[in-house]
This record gives structure tokens, sequence and C-alpha cells, in this order.
């Protein structure tokens, strides 16, 4: 008994594992925004030290340059997530694109103006957001690759689509409904 109970275990968890393909899509993808993270902490952290070294109107016309620059391939994202319809990551980059652009163009009060440990951390933020979203990321591609290996779903459908099909036979069964017998001989005057 417990032999069966022990190969069905295995079965399961064998089932369970993601496969090689799924695998490496969901690593490029963790992978992707992981650099991403890193680009983004590597550039406030450059910020920060030409907001330190720079004179401070040569580091306003760079924060600027870099914010229209980030503004130019936002608006670039939004087109192209636009044209492609169905794509929510081209559209959730653009966003975020967008969202480090206002930053970097707020950023010179923050940095320059008023600098304290909290305006140094922006980077960090960010990092911690975009390493969030790679453990959401994960976790949302294997449930939905474990709800298309779901046997559960599968029989669920099949017994569905029984059930309608019964449901549409008794429907397109004919009624057989008893006309009521017609009464002979002359009909009865309606008395005034």
């Amino acid at each position: 008994m417990r032999k069966i109970q022990l190969e069905t275990i295995e079965k399961i968890s064998k089932e369970r594992r993601l496969n090689k393909e799924t695998k490496d899509k969901i690593n490029k993808h963790v992978f992707l925004n992981l650099i991403l993270s890193i680009t983004i902490l590597i550039f406030f952290i450059v910020l920060k030290y030409i907001s330190i070294n720079i004179e401070k109107n040569l580091c306003l016309i760079i924060y600027k340059t870099l914010s229209t620059i980030l503004l130019i391939i936002t608006i670039v994202l939004f087109e192209i997530a636009y044209k492609k319809d169905e794509s929510t990551l081209i559209t959730i980059t653009s966003i975020e694109t967008l969202f480090l652009a206002i930053t970097t163009l707020i950023a010179p009060y923050f940095l320059i103006e008023r600098n304290n440990m909290w305006n140094s951390m922006i980077g960090i933020y960010f990092t911690v957001y975009y390493i969030i979203k790679c453990f959401i990321i994960y976790k949302n591609e294997k449930n939905k690759y474990l709800k298309e290996k779901n046997d559960i779903i599968q029989i669920v459908k099949k017994e569905s689509q029984d059930e309608l099909a019964k449901e549409q036979l008794e429907r397109n069964k004919p009624k057989i409904e008893e006309k009521p017998k017609r009464k002979r001989g002359r009909p009865k005057k309606n008395q005034k």
C-alpha cells in the first residue's frame, strides 16, 4: 500500500516540475529584470556621484538631458506596446521607464538641494521593486504552467461539456404537448 502511495507521490512531483522550456522562459524573464535592476542602481549611483563632484549648473543640465532621453525612450516603448496590442511586458516596462524618467526629472531637487540619506537611496528603492517583481514573475509563471498541466481542470471541462451536451439534447427534443380536444357541434352564442 505504501509503495503505491510513494509511486503516486513521485509521479505527482514529476508532473509538478517545470519543463526545461518553461524554466528557461522564466529564468530569462527574471534575469532581464535583475539586469534592469542593477542598471538602474548603477544609474542612480552615478547621478549621486555627479551631484557631489560636478558644479550645480552643469549637474542640472545632465539631469535634464537624461530625463529627456528617458522620456523619449518611454514614448517609443508606449508606441511599441500600442502596436503590439497584447504585449503587457512592454507596457509595464514603459510605465516603469516613465516613472524612472519622472524620478530623474525631480532628482536634482532631492540629490542636490536636499542632500539627505533618504534621497540617496532612490536607486535602492527601484532595485527592491525589481527584486519583488522577479519573485512575482516566477510565482505567476509557475502557477500558470501548473494550471495548464492540471488534470482536474481538464476533467471538469470534460464533465461540464458532457452536462452541456445533455442539456442541449433535452432542449432539442420535440416537446409533445397534447392539444385539447375540439368540441363537436355548433359553438354556443354568447348571451347578453
